[in-house]
């Protein structure tokens, strides 16, 4: 069931996305006079979107619904200013992350956001005059376009979910041996993490007044970057199931927990599935796991998703 729910998976047609897309935008020139604008900095960018975030659904609702539009809360959209700052970018293998600032709370109690889009890499020849018309190559990171961006940055948030979902299994097995073990009076004394992956949602800018003229990003709660609960850590890389080697003692429980969260989701899914890459923080009592994963088409059989690492496969 499993394999046929991750095969089932589609991307969204461009009718789908079109139809999504007729939104009720505020009209943009009133945006440009509001007073957020006049205070952006240089080198930053201010975009009006309209946001719809990702839900969390359980591994069971997963396998009874293949549509991605289930994953995509189309009733609580918010139409947001987003300010990104430019210059405080970092790039992956396939995507683009900018941090920025929404104008009001996206996810938790925090405006800080990463806007991240999928991209691609072109070559670019150079002729320099001054040294007799020789010609180098400059290579350029292209946002995709339109429907292709949507469909790359759905694939994304699909990951996210699913990643979400493993997760929430490991827990649940471990919640049931735990009400297993009171009834013949165990305890081992084990302190079990509580992680969560990063929220996220979908975001498409229009540019001007042209409705067909749109931009797409995928928005990700940004883990924290402050000294409050230690470093961003990696964790487990997804070349080996070894978990990486910490000289922080919470750091190697947490790292121990992950592996032992990957046999879990291995033998609950009959081999078939599991996460890997991962990397996170961790501050009061959350721990965030971001991903930063690639995407393989469905003819390979593995699903990635990307602030964790996570790449969920499909053996």
């Amino acid at each position: 069931m499993l394999v046929e729910a991750l095969r089932a998976q589609k991307q969204p047609t461009q009718r789908e996305i079109n139809s999504m897309c007729k939104l009720g935008f505020r009209k943009v020139y009133k945006m440009l006079w509001h007073h957020w604008w006049s205070s952006c900095p240089v080198n930053s960018k201010l975009i009006h979107a309209r946001v719809y975030k990702i839900k969390r659904l359980t591994f069971d609702e997963l396998l009874q619904n293949h549509d991605w539009k289930a994953l995509v809360d189309t009733d609580g959209a918010l139409e947001i200013d987003l300010h990104l700052n430019m210059l405080q970018m970092k790039k992956g293998g396939f995507k683009i992350a900018h941090f920025g600032t929404a104008s009001q709370v996206v996810f938790g109690d925090t405006r800080k956001i990463v806007a991240k889009q999928a991209f691609y890499m072109k070559v670019k020849e150079i002729t320099s005059v001054n040294q007799l018309d020789q010609k180098s190559k400059l290579m350029q990171d292209i946002p995709y376009d339109g429907p292709r961006q949507m469909q790359n940055l759905i694939s994304e948030a699909t990951c996210i979910v699913w990643a979400g979902a493993l997760l929430e299994m490991v827990y649940a097995f471990i919640d049931r041996r735990n009400t297993q073990k009171k009834s013949v009076n165990e305890n081992d004394g084990i302190s079990i993490p509580r992680m969560r992956f990063v929220n996220a949602a979908l975001a498409i800018e229009r540019i001007g007044n042209d409705p067909t003229n749109l931009k797409y990003y995928l928005l990700e709660e940004l883990i924290p970057t402050d000294g409050a609960g230690g470093p961003f850590r990696k964790y487990l890389n997804n070349t080996s199931a070894v978990p990486i080697i910490s000289s922080d003692a919470e750091a190697r429980d947490r790292a121990d927990f992950l592996s032992f969260a990957q046999h879990v989701q291995y033998y609950k899914t009959d081999r078939k599935a599991f996460f890997s890459d991962l990397q996170g923080k961790c501050r009061l009592r959350y721990f965030w796991i971001g991903s930063y994963t690639s995407w393989y088409r469905k003819q390979r059989s593995s699903y990635g998703s990307p602030n964790s690492d996570t790449h969920v496969s499909c053996l």
